[in-house]
């Protein structure tokens, strides 16, 4: 979406010129260091640890060049990279899971906030084509965190997973 991002006022309109400029150059670094972080992970924290790492690295490049103009699929593939990025360190599907659930959440906070620059650049988050979606999404991810927090924190706590939605 480098060219969409021309028109968009938030973005670093050097880095995206340069961004366009070197695209082949940066595409075949960007692929290196991919490989060398899916390396360190196994260096440093074994296999499991270097798929998680490979499986987050392959669901940011899905969103990025499939997922990010689907309304809603936006919010379950920046989930699963939230857990995967979790998997990395941890191996608790638990924590992994809270982690991939406020990742979502923090992602339609932020298409909400981007909704009329995506709007205008055409860019077809959950916020631009269902917005009144929203605060269903938002409502369906609490529920979600609030299940996943029951069992160890107990009703009352979990209950605290509802608190984006009322700042929402």
């Amino acid at each position: 979406d480098a060219e969409a991002d021309r028109r968009n006022p938030k973005k670093n309109q050097r880095l995206v010129e340069a961004m366009l400029e070197w695209r082949r150059p940066f595409l075949i670094w960007l692929g290196a260091l991919h490989a060398a972080l899916v390396a360190l992970a196994f260096a440093a924290l074994g296999a499991r640890a270097a798929i998680a790492a490979a499986t987050m690295l392959g669901i940011n490049f899905l969103y990025s060049w499939w997922g990010k103009g689907k309304p809603l699929l936006d919010l379950l593939v920046v989930g699963a990279w939230g857990a995967s990025y979790a998997a990395i360190a941890a191996s608790d599907a638990r924590l992994c899971a809270i982690v991939g659930l406020m990742t979502a959440m923090m992602h339609l906070f932020q298409i909400h906030e981007d909704r009329d620059v995506d709007a205008v650049n055409q860019v077809s988050t959950t916020a631009v084509r269902l917005p009144h979606l929203a605060t269903l999404s938002l409502g369906t991810l609490c529920a979600g965190l609030a299940a996943v927090l029951y069992e160890p924190l107990g009703p009352v706590l979990a209950a605290t997973a509802f608190a984006p939605l009322g700042l929402r």
